[in-house]
């Protein structure tokens, strides 16, 4: 007797899935960081390469976690990893491109005038500023460190973020649809990043990047933010700290940012195999 054909059946755990891979992901985000900051002490942490460390210490780990966590939900590395799509259309790869380009600019002025005012009003602590240790890592300190916190800003770390956030939790709320997988991703990816500021800074791409992985694969996710994060380099190269995005770019970066949600939006989206009985 053949065995009966491979089927399909609905996934109704998405948020418990998403909930376990999430607290697994952040407890060793803040295991690794606290431990870098107890042996390297509070200025290693918040010196380029503390940084460096810290970032591509946490992004190898929730590699190492998400692989662990497809294998013990039986999923192929393609369906874990955001792989399982077929080639994005063109229009997908202009979206990518033109919000990669803008939609940091929208953030910063987000960051600026409402991120701020906000860490006012909840007293955030002035001496805890992510954005500030950033910018500092990137201006400050020998050459060849800085050079290499930049490949990590602009190459590791959006390929790490983009294969945990919208490769492995994304797949874990699939079953919820699109928009839940969306606002999920997208609100986990800016609180992530710590700062109240920098994360109402960060939604305008995590919402691009949302609808991105909803039209497909995840390679127009990673460009998009690698230029995102390239764009925010260089302004903080060229213009340092006290630089500040005016009304009128913000505008026009914004008008650009929409036509990229209407060029991802208008591919659709994508039909990935689903979950499989044996």
């Amino acid at each position: 007797m053949q065995d009966a054909p491979m089927q399909t059946e609905p996934d109704r755990s998405g948020f418990g899935r998403a909930a376990a891979f999430g607290g697994m992901f952040l407890a060793w985000y803040v295991g690794l960081a606290v431990l870098v900051g107890v042996v390297g002490g509070g200025e290693f942490i918040a010196s380029t390469p503390g940084l460096c460390l810290l970032v591509t210490g946490t992004g190898a780990g929730g590699l190492w976690l998400g692989d662990r966590f497809g294998r013990w939900q039986d999923w192929t590395p393609a369906e874990t990893w955001g792989l399982a799509a077929g080639p994005p259309q063109s229009r997908i790869w202009a979206a990518a491109t033109l919000g990669g380009l803008t939609l940091g600019v929208v953030g910063g002025w987000l960051a600026e005038n409402v991120g701020q005012p906000l860490k006012q009003a909840m007293h955030w602590p002035q001496d805890v500023d992510t954005m500030t240790s950033l910018a500092s890592a990137l201006t400050e300190g020998p050459l060849g460190w800085r050079a290499l916190f930049i490949l990590v800003v602009v190459f590791v770390g959006p390929l790490f973020e983009e294969l945990i956030f919208r490769g492995v939790l994304w797949r874990s709320l699939r079953a919820r649809g699109a928009v839940t997988s969306i606002l999920v991703t997208s609100l986990a990816f800016a609180l992530y990043h710590g700062d109240p500021a920098q994360a109402i800074g960060l939604l305008p791409l995590a919402l691009l990047l949302g609808v991105l992985r909803r039209a497909g694969a995840i390679a127009p996710c990673v460009l998009a933010h690698a230029l995102n994060n390239a764009v925010a380099t260089l302004l903080a190269l060229t213009l340092g700290l006290d630089g500040e995005t005016s009304v009128a770019l913000a505008t026009g970066a914004a008008a650009c940012g929409a036509l990229a949600f209407g060029l991802a939006l208008s591919a659709g989206q994508s039909a990935e195999p689903g979950p499989r009985v044996r």
